[in-house]
């Protein structure tokens, strides 16, 4: 194992490369020689593992939230994410009492701020708040709450179009409102009033990168200053708006982001990693927020409307700094841990078929297993989605069938 400038920052990887000796561990042996991801199988004993270690979890979770008291209703560190987790179980364990609960915590949270324009967001703002009641509803098949809710995110959408201050990133700005827009839509179904929403918001997302006379054809900024990474920068709203329901069809925004993209692939370090910033030359951040484990999303993207192979190459790259360096000391969280770089990994495995990847994830899953023991700092919500336990338990959830997994709140 190589050492980086950022060994402080990450704890030693020690596993074994992956073969098929190693992966016998994790792996039914005899699924490995399929082609489709689907049919990779999980052995018996780690499958087993896996349940044991988030049923524990779970249980510890569900414990604290029920003594916990806190004003904070976002998806990102409140009650919000905590629906988010519920959902997610209820999807993959097919237990309607998970949804209840779900409903019970959005239906809590007053929207009434929806229309201040730093509230609009799925992760930081009352967006994803809304975006839940009408996803949710609609599972539980109460037509007029969906309806009514999805008609509330929409009437956002001028604000958000037509507003001069709002930035464009994911976690407070245009990208952030265009995430709950998609949501509802890969939830509750297309319509031609979502979709024509989704396109005037990418529009001005497209405009607002070209009008800003910055280092690229696309160029964002927050506070002043040009972040790459997926939280605040270029490569979580390029990444959303690939992600558009028409984006293969707008040639010109195809162009641009193309454009930008190829800009960006030149300031990868020599590592593989990227900067978190435009004139940042250190090397050390590995994590979703920043760096090449929310690269990774945006590189797997591109390859997959373009055909270009350079971004699936940067993407094996940028796999390779998370195997090297992704135990962060940090903690095991979603976007500045653990969890948030295997889902980087698992990714790679379902753009490439590459076991070994997933492989990797495992390893770094079955590290989690001894949650608490590794002398990571206590987060400041430590059982909130994204910087605590929920989101340790969203991704050891989606392993059980990890062609599925998805890192949340993002895709």
């Amino acid at each position: 194992m190589c050492a980086s400038s950022s060994d402080e920052r990450h704890f030693p990887n020690s596993f074994p490369p992956f073969s098929n000796e190693t992966a016998k561990d994790f792996f039914d042996l005899s699924s490995l020689s399929s082609a489709s991801t689907s049919a990779v199988r999980l052995s018996n004993g780690f499958h087993d593992r896996l349940v044991e270690a988030f049923d524990e979890l779970f249980a510890q979770w569900e414990r604290e939230i029920g003594a916990q008291r806190t004003d904070d209703t976002s998806v990102y560190t409140g009650v919000g994410g905590y629906a988010v987790l519920y959902h997610r179980a209820f999807k993959v364990l097919q237990k309607p009492e998970f949804l209840d609960k779900a409903r019970k915590i959005v239906d809590s949270i007053s929207v009434g701020r929806l229309q201040h324009k730093d509230r609009l967001t799925f992760l930081c703002g009352d967006g994803g708040t809304v975006a839940l009641k009408a996803v949710i509803s609609h599972i539980q098949k109460d037509d007029r709450q969906r309806d009514k809710w999805i008609a509330t995110l929409l009437d956002c959408k001028d604000s958000v179009v037509q507003s001069r201050s709002l930035p464009d990133e994911l976690l407070y700005g245009r990208a952030g409102y265009l995430f709950c827009l998609q949501f509802v839509r890969t939830h509750c179904g297309a319509s031609s009033s979502i979709d024509a929403a989704i396109e005037d918001v990418k529009n001005r997302i497209i405009e607002s990168g070209e009008s800003a006379n910055g280092s690229f054809p696309l160029s964002y900024a927050w506070h002043d200053k040009e972040y790459l990474g997926a939280a605040h920068g270029w490569a979580g709203i390029l990444f959303q708006l690939m992600r558009t329901p028409n984006f293969d069809k707008d040639a010109k925004s195809k162009e641009l982001v193309k454009a930008t993209l190829d800009g960006l692939l030149k300031l990868a370090f020599r590592s593989g990693n990227f900067p978190s910033s435009i004139g940042n030359e250190s090397d050390r951040l590995g994590h979703w927020c920043h760096g090449a484990p929310g690269f990774i999303h945006t590189l797997l993207q591109a390859h997959k409307t373009f055909g270009d192979e350079r971004y699936l190459r940067a993407a094996k790259r940028c796999a390779d700094v998370i195997w090297d360096r992704g135990l962060l000391k940090k903690g095991y969280g979603l976007c500045h841990g653990v969890a948030g770089n295997a889902y980087a990994l698992v990714s790679v495995w379902k753009a490439t078929g590459e076991v070994a990847y997933l492989y990797q994830a495992f390893q770094f899953a079955q590290w989690m297993f001894d949650y608490g023991n590794h002398g990571c700092p206590r987060p400041d919500r430590p059982l909130s989605l994204f910087e605590g336990l929920a989101g340790t338990l969203h991704f050891l959830l989606d392993l059980r069938t990890p062609e599925n997994a998805e890192f949340p709140c993002f895709y």
